[in-house]
C-alpha cells in the first residue's frame, strides 16, 4: 500500500458515457484539494485495451487505490436485480481455452496455468482487500469476463454450472489482474444493466445501472478519507 497524502485515487471505466455518469456529482477532493486526490482513466473496452491502459497509468502515476466502475450484465436477476449495483470479489476469463467434443475445458484445465500460481487463487483473480469490499456497502458478487458478450443460451448455461457467476463484463478481469501484479488495493463496481443474454436494447436499463455504481462510487469517496482504504 502506498502511503500518499493527499490520497491518490484512480477511476476507471472502459467508456466515456460510463466515464461522464461516475463524474457527476464531482466528488470533494476530485480537483485536488482536500483529502482526495483523483485521476480519472477511459480505458477502452475489452481485455486487451483495459490492461494495457491500467498497466501503464498505473505505473505513472502509482495510485494508492483503483476503482473501476462500469456496467454488466448479471445471470440471476433476482440476486442482482437489473438497476442495482455490486462490487466484485472475484473474476476471472471466462473464454480462454478450448471447447473439446466432450465440452469446454480452460487453461487450467489444459495445464496450460497453474490455478494457484501467483495472482491466481483456484483459477480466480479474488480481490483480498476484504474491508474495501465491505466499506463498498454492496453485495460482493462472483465476476466473468468475456471477449464477446454471451448471447448463445448453451454457453451461457454452461458458465453458469461451471463458474457459477453473478456479473459479466468486458474489463473486470484486466482490473484485477494488473493491480494484483501490480500490488496496488482495487475494487470493481459494477451496475447492472441487464440480464446476460437479453439482446432486446429496449429492457436494458443503462442510465439506471450507472447511477446506481455512481452512487456507489461517491458513497465510499466520502468515507474513504476518514477511515483509510485498507
Amino acid at each position: 500500500m502506498h502511503e500518499l497524502s493527499p490520497m491518490r485515487i484512480a477511476i476507471a471505466a472502459a467508456t466515456a458515457r460510463e466515464m461522464d455518469a461516475i463524474r457527476q456529482p464531482t466528488p470533494p477532493g476530485s480537483a485536488g484539494q482536500g483529502p482526495l486526490r483523483l485521476s480519472y482513466w477511459t480505458t477502452g473496452v475489452g481485455l486487451l485495451h483495459a490492461t494495457h491502459a491500467l498497466t501503464a497509468r498505473i505505473r505513472a502515476e502509482r495510485p494508492g487505490l483503483v476503482l473501476q466502475v462500469g456496467i454488466g450484465g448479471a445471470f440471476d436477476t433476482v440476486r442482482h436485480p437489473v438497476g442495482s449495483a455490486a462490487c466484485l470479489a472475484r473474476d476471472g476469463v471466462a473464454d480462454l481455452g478450448v471447447r473439446e467434443a466432450d465440452g469446454w475445458r480452460d487453461v487450467f484445465e489444459m495445464g496450460l496455468t497453474d490455478p494457484d500460481t501467483h495472482p491466481y487463487r483456484g483459477g480466480w483473480l479474488v480481490n483480498p482487500h476484504d474491508r474495501l469490499l465491505t466499506r463498498s456497502g454492496l453485495a460482493a458478487a462472483t465476476g466473468v469476463t468475456v471477449n464477446r458478450v454471451s448471447t448463445d443460451r448453451d454457453w451461457i448455461g454452461d458458465l453458469e454450472r461451471r463458474l457459477r457467476p453473478d456479473i459479466e463484463s468486458m474489463e473486470g478481469a484486466a482490473l484485477h489482474y494488473v493491480c494484483l501484479m501490480e500490488s496496488v488495493p482495487f475494487l470493481q463496481i459494477r451496475g447492472v444493466s441487464n440480464r446476460v443474454g437479453e439482446r432486446d436494447k429496449s429492457a436494458w436499463q443503462i442510465a439506471a445501472a450507472l447511477d446506481s455504481a455512481a452512487a456507489a462510487l461517491h458513497r465510499l469517496l466520502a468515507i474513504l478519507p476518514e477511515n483509510g482504504h485498507a
